[in-house]
C-alpha cells in the first residue's frame, strides 16, 4: 500500500495572498484623495454658509431702515463683515430689477458675496413699507 506522501494544507497559497494585498494596496492608496476632495468640498460649504450669514447681517440692517431711505438704483458701498476669521465683502445693488421698484416704498436688493475676490454666495429680495 502506498501512501499519499502530500497532505492537504489549508491555509492560502502564495499567489492569493499576493493578489489580496496587491488589491488592498489599490483601495489603500484612493483614500488620501477621497478624504482631500471630501474635505475641499466641506471647507467650500463652510465658507459659503458663512457667506450666507455675511449677508443676512447685512440684510438685516437694511430690514430696519424705511425702504424710502435706500437708495432707488446703483450699486452701494461695499461692507466687509468677518466671521470665524474670513473675510467676506458684501457688495448691495439697488433697484436692479426697476419692475420691483416702480413704488417709492419699495426696493428690491440684491446682495453680492466674496471671499477672497471669489464670489461664494448672493441673496436678493424685495422691501416695502406697509402702512
Amino acid at each position: 500500500m502506498t501512501k499519499c506522501r502530500f497532505k492537504r494544507e489549508l491555509g492560502f497559497t502564495v499567489v492569493e495572498v499576493l493578489v489580496s494585498m496587491v488589491i488592498f494596496g489599490i483601495v489603500m492608496a484612493s483614500l488620501p484623495a477621497v478624504f482631500l476632495t471630501h474635505a475641499r468640498i466641506n471647507q467650500r460649504m463652510e465658507i459659503k454658509a458663512e457667506a450666507m450669514a455675511a449677508g443676512q447681517q447685512i440684510m438685516d440692517g437694511f430690514r430696519a431702515a424705511d425702504p424710502i431711505t435706500l437708495p432707488a438704483s446703483g450699486v452701494g458701498a461695499d461692507q466687509v463683515t468677518i466671521i470665524n476669521d474670513h473675510n467676506y465683502v458684501v457688495e448691495p445693488t439697488f433697484c436692479e430689477n426697476v419692475n420691483f421698484c416702480k413704488s417709492e416704498s419699495n426696493r428690491h436688493i440684491k446682495l453680492r458675496i466674496f471671499n477672497e475676490g471669489e464670489e461664494v454666495a448672493q441673496l436678493e429680495t424685495v422691501f416695502t413699507r406697509l402702512k
